[in-house]
């Protein structure tokens, strides 16, 4: 089955900031091609097919120990998600972390230094690898509020697997979909269609008429289908071409230069 890989960049990473500062997409993107040959670049995300290329748990943790490398922030404590153990749900920054940190000191918890978040997310199609990215790039909190299934973390992230996959698409919430419109968005939730499950039970002509074009893809998504696959669009291909040093018209070496009697009495032009 089709492994897709969707890594969700922070919008703060160009910024000059604790643990990212330095830092280049080129070079998250270097580290993304060290893992498969398929990496495909798209804007604030990098799209990897991880089909063969070995367990998804442990490419991701190959993929946040290399960012830690480039960010200077441990994996395994920051912002982007739970460590290798199952046992650890969720995020260190989330609501659970703030209330053991204001037990532990009798106090408010104090707020930590703002870092790089990535969002991953694995799964066998591209929008629920988009939609889980996009949760778990936003915070355990807002992955939970837009019921992002996340009974299987993965390290920064979370994963969908093929045999769940039937029920994580009926409870995907439309929300959490990558690429819908505020306006579809609000005329899907005045047909109290909230989910994927809700909006597959309606005929795609009625739905057409309520949100347009953009109805075909739902369905389709709504029933597994997603055909577009990842991209190898990173490393770009490099354009050779090869200039003979003698080209065919020079063979017997460059033309003389007309005289002044033959240009008429202009200059000659030289060459």
């Amino acid at each position: 089955m089709t492994v897709i890989a969707c890594l969700q960049l922070p919008s703060e990473r160009n910024s000059v900031k604790p643990g990212i500062a330095g830092m280049s997409d080129d070079a998250v993107l270097d580290l993304c091609a060290q893992l498969t040959p398929v990496v495909e670049p798209d804007g604030d995300r990098i799209w990897m097919d991880w089909t063969g290329c070995g367990a998804v748990p442990e490419l991701a943790e190959k993929l946040a120990a290399g960012l830690a490398r480039l960010t200077g922030v441990n994996a395994g404590t920051n912002a982007n998600g739970p460590a290798a153990s199952s046992r650890r749900r969720g995020y260190t920054d989330g609501p659970a972390a703030s209330s053991r940190r204001r037990e532990h000191t009798g106090g408010p918890a104090e707020s930590p230094p703002r870092r790089a978040r990535y969002g991953l997310g694995v799964a066998p199609l591209r929008f629920v690898a988009g939609a889980l990215a996009a949760g778990a790039g936003a915070g355990h909190a807002a992955a939970k509020a837009a019921d992002i299934l996340i009974d299987t973390p993965v390290v920064g992230g979370f994963r969908v697997e093929g045999d769940a996959l039937p029920e994580a698409l009926a409870s995907l919430r439309i929300r959490a979909l990558p690429g819908i419109d505020a306006e579809v968005q609000e005329a899907l939730q005045a047909l109290d269609v909230r989910t994927l499950g809700e909006l597959a039970r309606f005929p795609r002509d009625l739905l057409h008429g309520h949100v347009g074009p953009v109805a075909d893809r739902l369905l389709d998504w709504a029933r597994g289908r997603d055909e577009r696959r990842v991209r190898a669009l990173y490393p770009p291909e490099r354009l050779e071409r090869r200039i003979a040093a003698e080209a065919p018209g020079f063979a017997g070496g460059l033309p003389h230069a007309p005289s002044g009697d033959d240009s008429g009495g202009r200059p000659a032009a030289r060459v």
